[in-house]
């Protein structure tokens, strides 16, 4: 599976406080919000990347990918902004693959949302019931108001159909239009998750400084990174032990880095340090 990550100033660009910087530069807790988005993607074994967004700003974060056993492309949204353009420029990247379509500004956490590299045909996408979220599509199940994030995953066959779609401007009508087409042919699944799962949309400063919280106080909680890529590459055996600890020395001292060097120690690239007491003899 292969995927496309958008990550489209669209409040921040507009505010005078924040002009000429992106929002996926701004830390979500301890961490730039783009590595969330990127550690998501990881769990979903995607390792193939594009970001579509302002990639001479977004680039230092992540370079190329190849720390994390990634390969990350970046192009700049172009204006306006066409999701069905944009797929059919880019229909050699994904080779017959399986097609992941995401905003950046969502933001998942907790157990994993499913299944999502094993695709037989079709489109799915996922469904929570949240408040406050009225701008994303909505779906009427059971009598009961289910919200539907900008995130899909897709068959190959997908370009074929985005090709006879027409934008409407924004990534969340577009991906909206493309479900909807494979609502009508019956081809679309839609996984309800519940509230084990954390939705963050990250559109305003309010959400964002929530989120840190909400991040913050999860892993506190759960003792675990929420987006350690290094970890992530590791588990998965993208990189190697080499490659990882040559990561270690760009993290100052702190939180992260004391995270990280436990993380080395469970995989064992680093012995384990002795804690407590030890007695000794003392000859006179």
């Amino acid at each position: 599976m292969k995927a496309i990550l958008f990550a489209l100033d669209e409040f921040a660009a507009a505010d005078p406080r924040t002009a000429g910087l992106s929002l996926f530069q701004f830390p979500l807790y301890d961490q730039p919000v783009l590595r969330y988005a990127v550690a998501n993607l990881m769990n979903w074994n995607v390792r193939d990347i594009l970001v579509v967004g302002p990639g001479a700003k977004l680039m230092p974060i992540l370079g190329d990918g190849s720390d994390y056993g990634l390969r990350i492309a970046y192009m700049d949204a172009p204006a306006p902004f066409d999701l069905f353009a944009i797929l059919q420029q880019h229909a050699r990247f994904f080779a017959e693959e399986q097609i992941c379509l995401m905003s950046a500004a969502n933001v998942f956490w907790g157990p994993d949302l499913g299944e999502v590299d094993v695709l037989r045909g079709g489109a799915k996408v996922f469904a929570q019931q949240v408040l406050g979220y009225e701008h994303y599509s909505k779906l009427e199940i059971d009598s009961q108001t289910w919200r539907v994030p900008d995130l899909g995953f897709y068959e190959p066959a997908m370009l074929e159909v985005a090709r006879g779609l027409t934008s409407s401007g924004s990534l969340s009508l577009d991906l909206e239009l493309l479900n909807r087409d494979y609502a009508e042919k019956e081809r679309l699944e839609v996984v309800r998750v519940g509230e084990e799962i954390i939705w963050c949309d990250l559109r305003d400063w309010d959400s964002l400084w929530l989120a840190s919280c909400q991040v913050a106080g999860w892993e506190q909680m759960l003792g675990s990174k929420a987006a350690c890529l290094e970890e992530l590459a590791l588990n998965k055996g993208w990189i190697s032990h080499a490659q990882a600890e040559s990561l270690f020395e760009r993290y100052q001292p702190g939180l992260y880095r004391e995270y990280l060097k436990g993380v080395y120690v469970a995989s064992g690239i680093w012995p384990e340090e002795e804690r407590g007491l030890r007695l000794v003899s003392c000859e006179e």
